[in-house]
């Protein structure tokens, strides 16, 4: 029986109610470092390789799986600027990924090693290059309730697993692969919808 058959089986034999929820340390050690590295993941399906970049997260929905909250995805990235670092996460000119708060850290369970970051980012609709706030203006970009949590490798200290990746490097290349985790936070209107209902009790007074 082959890997891919294998991996099949295992899946099928999954119990009702299974739930793909792998914690940080999971997603880099057991699924990103694959992929760079080019070997087998056990869940392969669970994980969808595609440019999100490309998409809007209202695309990306589709890809989600029954009674479940998060939708991943394994994704290339390519830099904002020729001579920069900075990656490029505009959809387009329909919106763009805005990183929110500060990079974190994933370490092993002992805390010694760094194995790789996370970012958290929310989805703004809008176009990219229109979104900063001009004096008298309103913003251009409007937030949205889809989140987005980015994973990479920390690659000082996994330099076999990406020298191992063999995707051509262009001047706009980035990395090969990094790991997202979208999900859309219903929480983000609520005090919106509050609002809205306590203005309705009022008005039954």
């Amino acid at each position: 029986m082959d890997n891919q058959r294998v991996r099949d089986f295992m899946i099928n034999k999954l119990p009702p109610g299974f739930k793909f929820n792998p914690d940080d340390i999971e997603l880099i050690q057991y699924y990103l470092k694959p992929k760079i590295a080019g070997d087998p993941i056990l869940v392969p399906r669970r994980i969808h390789d595609i440019d999100i970049y490309k998409h809007s997260p209202y695309e990306l929905e589709t890809y989600k799986y029954r009674g479940e909250k998060y939708i991943y995805f394994f994704t290339p990235r390519n830099k904002k600027y020729r001579n920069g670092t900075r990656p490029d996460r505009a959809t387009g000119d329909f919106g763009y990924w805005k990183a929110t708060g500060k990079e974190e850290s994933i370490r092993t369970n002992n805390g010694n090693i760094v194995i790789g970051s996370k970012r958290n980012l929310v989805y703004m609709e809008g176009n990219p290059n229109r979104s900063k706030e001009r004096k008298g203006e309103e913003l251009s970009a409007v937030k949205t309730n889809w989140m987005m949590q980015e994973y990479t490798i920390n690659k000082e200290i996994n330099d076999s697993a990406i020298s191992k990746a063999t995707s051509p490097l262009s001047e706009m290349h980035l990395d090969d692969w990094v790991l997202c985790k979208i999900y859309k936070n219903d929480r983000e209107n609520y005090p919106q919808k509050r609002k809205h209902q306590e203005v309705e009790e009022l008005n039954t007074l």
